[in-house]
């Protein structure tokens, strides 16, 4: 590694150090993280529930859906590679094409 890449990783670390030790202080955050764990009140299969009526598919359950969504990216994903070749261009496919029953 060059000298620039260790002085801007070391500067890197150093200004989340100054992060974490701030808003420990001034919010008492504790760990490692960018903000406290926000605790959910509600189970998350009421949470997907809620989302799935509120999209009009009620009648789905939320391994359905996933399940469409996974085959759609998988589809996504094969004819990406079979057009293009190169993984990033099949992958962007593939979420473009698993985000379609999300989106409609």
């Amino acid at each position: 590694m060059s000298a620039t890449a260790v002085g801007l990783a070391l500067a890197l670390a150093a200004a989340y150090g100054v992060h974490l030790l701030y808003t420990a202080v001034v919010y008492r955050w504790g760990g490692l993280g960018a903000s406290p764990r926000v605790v959910s009140r509600r189970p998350l299969r009421a949470v997907v529930q809620e989302r799935l009526v509120q999209a009009g598919l009620q009648d789905v359950r939320p391994v359905e859906f996933a399940a469409v969504v996974l085959l759609l990216a998988t589809v996504g994903v094969a004819g990406g590679m079979a057009v293009f070749g190169n993984v990033p261009a099949a992958a962007a496919i593939g979420l473009a094409l698993g985000g379609v029953p999300v989106a409609s």
